[in-house]
């Protein structure tokens, strides 16, 4: 993925173009609702926000500020003087500073996220115009929801990941790693109807059909899915495995690596979806 250089991977990186693309390709009904957007902060109108919602910028990844009545009120934001980075805040609503709240999504706004310190080179996010925006807010025994990733080949989903989110540190509590042939395992530990989970499964194998490789992600609250976010970077590649209920790691690395099929020429590939990722961006309001 390191040298594919075509415009679909901007519009997969681009968290509020993809919701663009997933309203347009699977249905809207798989997103949170949208409170507001915008370049800066002074975009949204927060006094009509109500009291939980999310609010995150749009080109990179953490950025993020979930405000939830489950959070701890001794939680609080940086001040706008203090030093930022990436990072993930779980803040009560009645300890939500609003001044310090804009000043962190400004500053993350102007912030670039292609290459952090120590990480591999993620192009696609240094093309991302950056926003900020406000969405609807969800919920999970931790507080948090819980989510599934889908690793997609060629539009082929090859392996599945179902993780419980820690609200202290935003990492997995838990990682169930699954083979495509253990998914229904995944819907059970999920508590999604058969039903719904074949349409996510069918969803999440449409979203990835132009992408050589993508990871579809989605937020489960209370047995309904909800779109999360597109990557082609998964942690730059340093994604820790978690556990596999039937393979190790090694197993894993030879499912994917058999689906794996380098392209000799991304040029040639880009003319067959450029106009379509182009018209996509182009859709998302600034």
């Amino acid at each position: 993925m390191a040298r594919d250089r075509r415009l679909l991977l901007v519009m997969y990186a681009d968290k509020l173009a993809a919701r663009t693309f997933v309203a347009e390709r699977v249905g809207a009904s798989w997103l949170t609702e949208l409170y507001g957007h915008g370049r800066r902060s002074s975009s949204i109108a927060w006094q009509s926000l109500p009291r939980e919602f999310v609010a995150k910028v749009n080109h990179g990844s953490g950025g993020v500020v979930v405000v939830s009545e489950s959070a701890p009120r001794d939680r609080k934001l940086p001040a706008p003087a203090a030093p930022i980075r990436w990072s993930r805040h779980f803040v009560h609503p009645d300890s939500i500073n609003l001044g310090h709240l804009r000043s962190l999504l400004d500053r993350w706004a102007q912030m670039p996220f292609a290459q952090e310190p120590g990480d591999a080179f993620e192009w696609a996010y240094g093309l991302v115009v950056p926003r900020v925006f406000a969405e609807q807010r969800l919920a999970g025994a931790s507080g948090l929801p819980e989510q599934v990733r889908f690793w997609c080949v060629k539009g082929a989903i090859i392996s599945a990941a179902v993780e419980t989110v820690n609200p202290r540190t935003f990492g997995p509590d838990r990682r169930m790693r699954l083979l495509s042939s253990e998914l229904d395992v995944g819907r059970r530990e999920l508590g999604v109807s058969a039903e719904t989970w074949a349409a996510l499964i069918d969803a999440s194998t449409r979203l990835a059909s132009d992408a050589d490789f993508l990871r579809v992600d989605w937020l489960v609250e209370n047995g309904r899915p909800y779109f999360s976010e597109l990557t082609n970077y998964p942690m730059a590649g340093r994604i820790g495995f978690g556990d596999g209920i039937s393979a190790s790691p090694d197993d894993f690395s030879r499912v994917h690596l058999d689906a794996w099929l380098p392209r000799p020429n991304y040029r040639r590939l880009d003319r067959a979806t450029r106009d379509m990722a182009r018209r996509v961006l182009d859709a998302t309001p600034i």
